[in-house]
């Protein structure tokens, strides 16, 4: 038994995952009694029951209030549709041990919830025969998949009514051959000397057979390496030697040279000492550094991933003393020890470097914030969640807060009072943020921190935050089911529109956000029409904000980058006001990309509806493994209304 809501399941999940929390459920016993509590009041809620042995039910809508805290809401299951066929190669040979698998078409994860639905899996036995049970009725696609065999990209197929199985459904896979490429290259140093013995691993997984590749090489005397037989698919290399830094290709090519060129591993070598006493302290320590990201607005975000070139060791318990390996970058280096507050500095190394004699103080007491929840309504704020995060811009505010919530730490609940307090803190920048389950979140803004102060005057004021409210239009018609999802303010939130193509999103704090809308084309998968075109819009306190996307109320600009991203990932478009560029090759967050945001298709197509009049900038990122924007060319466009719709023919040079 889960508790839903009537939002697409999209819409959803993408919830519970930035939340950082599953929905409410249990299992029923064996008289079939379950209950769910701890349910939000005043929302309308569904129950949604599934079982292995039983079609899946979905409750009618019911809502909670303080003066009805408790409904019983019984679901009787019935049986469905079940399917039974086989999976055979093109010449009718059995496929046996297959992975069966039943979907729902993609069009239902962005339509309302308002049917069950289900997923059924199985493996065929020794003659290819499988079993799909018990399914509701809706349209479903069925793949099945084997090592060796090729990926059938689209899946055959059907509709359940519910009460009358499907039988003899014959699935055909396509035997693979080996693959006829190969993936070889060099590994360098900076000055161009062929490594020996460097280990070279090449993973990713093939397109035609869907099969994971991972295989291991060293370098011969002329730094060269050699992959045979790779089939078509997405790749990345990687690359290590002993006194060179790791380095990554994620663009492999295939029967082309692959150049990797490793930088010698700088070295840092310090002590850890107590600020006050100037001694080794009594416990010990740890030494973390963390690669230090330069954001788009100058920012330092802090990315804790050691693949980004971090390391961490421990310091001798008698002096302190530490050694740490990176690769060249800038480093926050941050020193824990029980009974202490962390302390940091920052250090900047070119490859090869050894940086001596580097001092991390750690603090004997640390600085405050604390502050006060207050409502608009003047209700209690008991309850409230408060969330302390570091160095967060309204850029990457959703990101730091998914990581806070894993650290308890970070994060009190109020009582009646309302009043909040963190101690022990290191100097930094920080943003506090409270949440609600009835109220609009609120923020602190940017506190700036110095060593051992004591901020005491936050207030955090919850209110009934403002709406955003609108159409969703696609080739000038009205879509239904389109999913429209805000980001700002620590916050995420999404809608779902309805038959009308309208969509609302209530209770949003004030603040600026980043809207962006899935729009359903004629393929009905998610993001390949139009792709996930941003905007930003600006909400505030009991103010409803109207947008409509993709009404034909401007100019619109297309175009080509050639040549184009060439894998699935694809790439990204971010139309803004001329400023300063980015880096080239630089990689971001895509959560920091202000301005209309769209997707670029494999080939390099993109379209970008309803661009104002004026002077632009088109910034081009290409998508690298595991979903990483890397930017690769800007142009300068000038929009207006006489000359109409603008395309563009864009020259990557960054490869």
């Amino acid at each position: 038994m889960i508790l839903c809501s009537s939002a697409s399941i999209l819409s959803q999940a993408t919830k519970a995952l930035m939340d950082q929390a599953p929905p409410l459920h249990d299992n029923s016993d064996e008289s079939g009694y379950y209950e769910l509590l701890g349910v939000p009041l005043n929302k309308e809620w569904r129950v949604y029951a599934t079982s292995r042995k039983h079609s899946p039910q979905l409750a009618d809508p019911f809502i909670l209030t303080e003066k009805m805290r408790e409904a019983r809401v019984d679901i009787y299951l019935f049986s469905g549709t079940s399917i039974y066929g086989r999976v055979v190669t093109s010449s009718g040979d059995p496929v046996p041990q297959a992975e069966v698998m039943c979907m729902p078409e993609l069009l239902t994860f962005t339509r309302p919830l308002d049917t069950p639905s289900a997923f059924r899996e199985d493996k065929t036995d020794e003659d290819g025969y499988f079993e799909l049970l018990q399914l509701p009725a809706g349209n479903y696609q069925i793949r099945a998949y084997k090592e060796t065999y090729k990926l059938a990209l689209r899946g055959l197929p059907i509709y359940a009514n519910g009460y009358n199985d499907i039988n003899n459904l014959r699935v055909v896979l396509d035997p693979v051959s080996e693959g006829e490429y190969s993936v070889y290259g060099t590994v360098l140093d900076a000055t161009r000397t062929p490594i020996q013995g460097a280990t070279v691993e090449l993973g990713g997984l093939g397109t035609e057979s869907f099969s994971e590749v991972n295989l291991k090489t060293t370098t011969d005397q002329q730094g060269r390496f050699l992959f045979t037989g790779i089939e078509l698919g997405m790749y990345m290399l990687e690359a290590k030697a002993e006194g060179y830094g790791e380095a990554t290709i994620s663009r492999v090519l295939l029967d082309k040279e692959n150049e990797v060129v490793l930088k010698a591993t700088a070295i840092i070598r310090g002590q850890v000492l107590v600020m006050d006493t100037r001694q080794v302290p009594n416990s010990q320590a740890t030494v973390n550094a963390v690669s230090i990201f330069q954001g788009l607005d100058g920012s330092s975000l802090n990315m804790m991933d050691l693949a980004q070139g971090g390391a961490s060791t421990t310091a001798d318990l008698n002096t302190g003393k530490f050694e740490l390996k990176v690769k060249d970058g800038d480093y926050r280096l941050e020193a824990n020890a029980a009974g202490f507050t962390r302390g940091r500095t920052e250090v900047s190394l070119e490859p090869g470097e050894i940086l001596e004699n580097v001092v991390v103080y750690l603090l004997s007491g640390g600085g405050m914030i604390g502050g006060q929840v207050i409502t608009a309504d003047r209700e209690s704020p008991q309850g409230t969640e408060v969330i302390l995060v570091e160095n967060a811009n309204a850029a990457m505010a959703t990101f730091m807060l998914s990581s806070a919530r894993q650290d308890g730490g970070k994060i009190v609940r109020v009582g009646q009072d309302g009043r909040f307090l963190f101690e022990d803190l290191p100097e930094g920048n920080y943003t506090v943020y409270a949440k609600h389950p009835k109220y609009a979140g609120a923020d602190s803004g940017p506190i700036t921190l110095s060593a051992e102060e004591y901020v005491s005057d936050i207030v955090l004021r919850l209110g009934s935050g403002g709406t955003l409210e609108g159409y969703v239009y696609e080739n000038d018609v009205l879509q239904e089911g389109a999913v429209v999802m805000v980001l700002g303010n620590g916050d995420t939130k999404t809608a779902t529109t309805d038959a009308s193509g309208f969509y609302q999103i209530p209770e949003l704090a004030p603040g600026v956000y980043q809207a962006m809308v899935v729009p359903l084309g004629n393929s009905g998968i998610p993001g390949l029409s139009g792709g996930m075109q941003g905007v930003q819009v600006d909400i505030q306190e009991g103010m409803v904000t109207p947008h409509t996307f993709g009404a034909s109320t401007g100019i619109r600009l297309s175009g080509v980058c050639l040549p184009g991203p060439q894998t699935m990932l694809g790439g990204l478009v971010v139309l803004r006001t001329p400023g300063i560029l980015p880096g080239m090759g630089e990689i971001v967050n895509s959560n920091q990309l202000q301005g209309s945001v769209i997707h670029i298709n494999q080939g390099g197509e993109f379209t970008l509806d309803n661009v104002p009049p004026g002077d632009w900038q088109v910034d081009v990122y290409y998508m690298e493994p595991p979903m990483v924007p890397r930017y690769v060319h800007t142009e300068m466009v000038t929009i207006t209304v006489e000359e109409g719709d603008v395309y563009l023919s864009m020259n990557i040079s960054y490869q």
